[in-house]
């Protein structure tokens, strides 16, 4: 059986440096874009912004090349070490067949994941997502 790829996504210094203001909200999400030009996969929130917003409304704030492929949202787990880790692993057990799933989490919280994580890429939050990470999920999608 063949694998299915998903991207576990972060918002606040992924898709936007940390603290952004209103308007620059998104203001990198076309890395994701571009990321995604040649190839598929599905996308499960992990962003706190999933605990304010529908899952709709975050793909109605996300470009349709993105908000189309977002399956779902992570439920939050509380006060574990490595939550998101913790989060993505509930997720794989409850919705998918993990044992078919090749799974990466772009986040900028290294702490949220074990130390010896292979899936996360990694985003300087103080940036958020650039080119480098564009190429990874990129290589990624395409190998």
């Amino acid at each position: 059986m063949a694998s299915i790829k998903i991207l576990f996504l972060d918002f606040d210094g992924v898709l936007h440096p940390l603290n952004s203001e209103r308007d620059n909200l998104f203001c990198n999400v076309h890395y994701l874009e571009k990321s995604l030009e040649f190839a598929s996969c599905k996308i499960v929130i992990t962003s706190n912004w999933r605990l304010t917003h529908s899952v709709e409304t975050m793909r109605e704030l996300l470009p349709n090349k993105i908000g189309r492929l977002i399956i779902g949202a992570t439920d939050l787990t509380s006060a574990v070490s490595h939550q998101r880790f913790v989060e993505i692993q509930n997720y794989l057990k409850t919705y998918i067949d993990s044992s078919s799933v090749d799974w990466r989490a772009i986040d900028d919280m290294p702490q949220d994941f074990p130390s010896e994580c292979e899936n996360l890429i990694y985003c300087d939050s103080h940036l958020g997502m650039g080119s480098a990470e564009q190429i990874q999920i990129a290589q990624w999608l395409n190998n």
